[in-house]
């Protein structure tokens, strides 16, 4: 905690290597002009000690939603929205095209820096070839036509520039590329109408980045994790719970130092919740039932109405939040303190 008009030091030493962040853990509540929704944050990169340097130059790319207000949903409660969105701090047309030639491979380090809003990101005519996920390796370096990133995920991927033109890295969804989600890629020697992504599959699994055929390990333990919702009544924001319990009401969930654990997120409501473990990471091992291994993660997407388990390994002994990294959601109790026992 830095106190108001204090300041604070700290030294660290930096691991795992990739692309992290950091940022503003204050709480909001009703005040849309406090916490993540303030655009306090940035990125944090730590370069591998061994990088060959594969690519020819970097761009890192961070997406935030601007001015938002309360909206109330069809349930009467409330749900936050946006007038605008910017990449790197300025609208789509207001900033300075990023200058490519063809033939380079452009490292691309994108964070999703958003209070609550899950994004899309197209670059018409161009692939982007997914090397980690959240700062961790992933198991296959699989091409995607889109990605997508939930508040707090990280991609890095590789993008050779082989489609000569003028384009908009940004979002494929109208309302929000048209509200500013968007940066302009320029071949050298080219000048025309950007072209913006059109008639895109907004398609995103997990699974493409995962083993060829999923390692099988047996847990330790296994904890169910239980996500819930109450309706407080209209025009007020839903408590949300984790096994029943509300922060900061909870009891801490208690780990054991070096043991496997399973955590099984169990989403029993209507909303995506982008899920974040403090301090650590976690592998993936079944979304939608479906097996998988070789994706490690510090936040993922639980779809509304779906299971998805992860192994995290008790490597890190201290005390360790965990929660929905939407501001909102987490302002109304969707926290849990873990604790090596």
């Amino acid at each position: 905690m830095t106190p108001a008009g204090g300041s604070t030091l700290v030294q660290f030493t930096p691991r795992p290597a990739g692309l992290h962040w950091y940022h503003t853990h204050a709480m909001a509540g009703h005040d849309l002009k406090l916490g993540l929704f303030t655009g306090q944050s940035g990125v944090l990169h730590v370069a591998a000690a061994n990088d060959p340097g594969s690519y020819d130059q970097q761009q890192f790319i961070v997406l935030h939603d601007w001015e938002p207000y309360y909206s109330a949903s069809g349930d009467g409660s409330l749900m936050v929205m946006y007038v605008c969105g910017s990449i790197n701090g300025r609208m789509l047309g207001y900033d300075a095209p990023i200058q490519v030639r063809g033939g380079q491979r452009v490292l691309f380090h994108i964070l999703n820096a958003s209070a609550t809003e899950p994004h899309w990101l197209s670059l018409p005519g161009h692939r982007f070839k997914v090397l980690a996920l959240d700062g961790a390796p992933v198991a296959t370096e699989a091409s995607v036509e889109t990605l997508r990133l939930g508040p707090a995920e990280r991609v890095t991927a590789l993008v050779t520039m082989d489609t000569p033109g003028v384009f908009v890295l940004g979002e494929p969804r109208d309302e929000f590329r048209n509200a500013g989600m968007g940066t302009v890629v320029e071949y050298a020697g080219r000048s025309s109408k950007p072209v913006a992504p059109r008639d895109v599959k907004l398609q995103w699994d997990y699974r493409a980045f995962a083993d060829p055929k999923p390692v099988v390990r047996k847990p330790d333990v296994i904890m169910p994790l239980v996500f819930t919702s109450r309706f407080k009544g209209h025009g007020a924001l839903d408590q949300w719970m984790i096994n029943g319990k509300s922060w900061p009401t909870s009891e801490p969930i208690l780990l054991r130092e070096g043991l496997r654990h399973r955590l099984v997120f169990d989403n029993r409501s209507t909303d995506d919740h982008p899920i974040h473990l403090h301090r650590h990471n976690f592998e993936l091992i079944s979304v939608r039932g479906a097996a998988l291994s070789g994706v490690h993660k510090d936040v993922v997407i639980v779809e509304a109405g779906t299971i998805v388990e992860a192994d995290l390994v008790a490597n890190n002994p201290g005390d360790t939040l965990f929660h929905c990294h939407q501001q909102d959601h987490m302002d109304s109790g969707f926290m849990a303190l873990f604790r090596y026992s």
